[in-house]
């Protein structure tokens, strides 16, 4: 799932989504949720309009496949699991490794193993990265101007 500024034609945040989940957008409150759990508080500006798109995994998989190159060796079997601007979160199902990529330098800037149920939360706007399962909090990182994404690699 994708929402989108459509006046600018920006990604505000994509996140895997499951057959029947409730996707909402609030601009008013700078926040989308899915399932009743926010996914993304940031700008949303108001005054434009933003649009939810969805593709199939197998299209999600093309589509991260064709930016292969870009992204480190130990990434390339991980999955993008959420990227945007803004604060992103990600609830691992599973015990894993996490990596945060900036997309605007093309660089890894947090990377940890993560056991099953662990939240990771990427704000930029407070310059923060925390784990819950580790009590990690990692500052002086982020760019709050900068595109973020957050990738899952099962062990």
């Amino acid at each position: 799932m994708y929402v989108v500024d459509t006046e600018t034609n920006r990604v505000i945040s994509e996140r895997a989504v499951e057959d029947g989940q409730e996707i909402l957008v609030r601009p008013e409150a700078d926040q989308v949720l899915i399932g009743g759990n926010v996914v993304f508080n940031g700008d949303l500006k108001r005054e434009n309009r933003h649009a939810i798109y969805f593709a199939s995994k197998g299209d999600v998989k093309d589509a991260r496949n064709d930016n292969r190159d870009t992204l480190p060796a130990k990434m390339e079997n991980a999955d993008r699991v959420a990227s945007g601007a803004g604060e992103l979160t990600y609830t691992a199902k599973e015990d894993g490794r996490v990596f945060v990529w900036d997309r605007t330098t093309r660089e890894i800037v947090y990377e940890s193993a993560v056991d099953d149920g662990d939240r990771i939360l990427v704000s930029p706007e407070q310059n923060l990265i925390t784990l819950s399962s580790r009590d990690a909090r990692i500052m002086d990182r982020l760019d709050r101007d900068h595109a973020y994404e957050v990738y899952f690699d099962e062990d």
